[in-house]
């Protein structure tokens, strides 16, 4: 049987930037900088993404891949440990010309242009490979990320909240759903999003709260705005995103102690 591909998911390269665009003030200037680990991995349903150097397997629909198409992919993904980005890309265009309906290649060249700033054949890309598997979350998640980027609000929120309902545990399209949610002014769907997130494992995900607070604040719930940040900062006492996060807080409670 044939070795199937591993699977990108564009948040291991932007998901701690485009998934808090600034909203404006300070803090969410710094959320928006604030720049992925190096190396980091994610998983979602039905597939495990590869740590460095590793490779493992992705959808079922992918198995009938003929031989010389997973070859070019194999060198493809070579090429994206070395940061060989145009590499990459020709060899992806390779295996879908010898295999048009290989959806990871698709989802995986999104990646790769999305790596030297070509949205346009990013989202061509990403809207082949969800065209081609429909019950795949990455492509879903990849090009709504893209709809953030391009602040195309409505398609965003569409996109991720297709996601969840394929993987309703995958904490990192819950957040970028509540992102989207945020740019729509949809306030109480992300609140429930949120609590759909705080039921999942979150370690590593003390952003939430963060979230929370700006949907609170929207809607003039300063005092529970307060707490979701006094709760992120005990789950994330250090750095510029807690610096940040200080200093909203301190506007908050301005707000509701006396001077």
């Amino acid at each position: 049987m044939s070795r199937r591909p591993p699977a990108i998911s564009l948040t291991l390269l932007l998901a701690w930037t485009t998934s808090f665009l600034p909203m404006g003030g300070a803090a969410s200037q710094a959320f928006a900088r604030q720049a992925p680990k190096q190396g980091s991995h994610a998983a979602s349903a039905g597939r495990v993404v590869p740590e460095p150097g590793g490779r493992t397997m992705i959808d079922v629909t992918d198995l009938q891949t003929s031989p010389k198409a997973l070859a070019e992919f194999h060198k493809a993904e070579d090429a994206i440990q070395h940061q060989d980005w145009a590499k990459a890309i020709e060899r992806y265009q390779k295996a879908l010309a010898i295999d048009p309906k290989f959806a990871a290649a698709y989802n995986n060249l999104g990646y790769a242009y999305a790596r030297i700033g070509d949205g346009a054949h990013q989202r061509e890309a990403l809207d082949h490979a969800i065209e081609l598997n429909r019950h795949a979350v990455e492509p879903l998640m990849n090009r709504g990320l893209l709809a953030l980027q391009e602040k195309d609000k409505a398609t965003a929120e569409n996109l991720l909240d297709q996601a969840i309902r394929l993987d309703p545990q995958n904490a990192e399209a819950l957040i970028l759903l509540t992102r989207a949610q945020l740019m729509n002014a949809h306030y109480d769907e992300a609140l429930v999003t949120v609590r759909q997130l705080d039921a999942a494992p979150h370690a590593k995900y003390p952003v939430i709260h963060y979230l929370a607070a700006r949907a609170f604040e929207a809607e003039r719930k300063i005092a529970q705005a307060a707490a979701q940040l006094r709760q992120f900062l005990q789950e994330e006492p250090q750095g510029a995103r807690a610096d940040a996060a200080r200093q909203e807080l301190a506007q908050l409670e301005s707000t509701i102690s006396p001077q």
